[in-house]
């Protein structure tokens, strides 16, 4: 079927808003000799939220195509949310790389996509026209951790957010003095606050973070 409306829509190139101009066939001609690039896409206002939880990766929103990176060299499967979908898998640089697309007219995955127990470093999703998404990867359980461990004299404390919470992380000497604290609001993600010890001595320390009803109690060492 021929769309002339939508034919006449498709020749605005150059992003001026109007169409079938002798700007646009310009501008087209730019583009097909080299002389130009074609105007980007605009980036849908749309986050798609990544949650693996050790036994899959869940996608929140539906998605044409995405791109994950895990660390290590892990087996990925197609999950029940990408049923019909293409999978194709590599390792690059110690990583696994799993792509999920298709061909078939209509096909978009979400939900439990993949079945893998490793560990997510990054995703790219789009949409079905192939508009990137915003995306952001969620923890599935609060945890907390520091790196370096030992350190000298600095160090990240990092705390899992599968929620959005107030949190708090308070810093001790072995003697059970504060030495550092620090608190706020986040969103369900990662949170990263920096430890600096330089006005402190080598020795153990212990950090305990609580957000909620979640806490926990860590240990970490400093080595000037």
């Amino acid at each position: 079927t021929i769309n002339p409306e939508g034919q006449k829509a498709a020749t605005e190139v150059n992003g001026d808003g109007i169409a079938l101009t002798v700007a646009d066939l310009v501008y087209l001609i730019r583009v097909i000799v080299g002389d130009a690039l074609p105007i980007p896409k605009e980036r849908p206002n749309i986050t798609v939220n990544a949650i693996a939880n050790g036994q899959e990766v869940i996608l929140d929103n539906e998605v044409g195509a995405a791109r994950f990176v895990f660390e290590g060299n892990v087996a990925v499967t197609l999950g029940e949310g990408a049923s019909g979908m293409e999978l194709k898998t590599g390792t690059v640089n110690g990583t696994t790389v799993a792509l999920v697309y298709s061909f078939a007219e209509g096909m978009t995955a979400w939900g439990s996509v993949l079945n893998t127990d490793g560990n997510l470093i990054s995703v790219e999703a789009t949409d079905y026209s192939g508009n990137l998404y915003t995306t952001v990867i969620l923890p599935a359980t609060f945890g907390l951790a520091n790196y370096p461990n030992p350190f000298n004299p600095s160090t990240t404390l990092q705390m899992s957010l599968p929620i959005a919470s107030d949190w708090t992380i308070d810093v001790y000497n072995v003697l059970g003095q504060k030495v550092a604290d620090y608190s706020g609001y986040s969103e369900a993600g990662i949170v990263k606050v920096e430890f600096d010890g330089s006005r402190h001595g080598s020795g153990v320390y212990f950090y305990r973070a609580q957000a909620g009803s979640f806490s926990a109690t860590e240990k970490m060492v400093m080595l000037k």
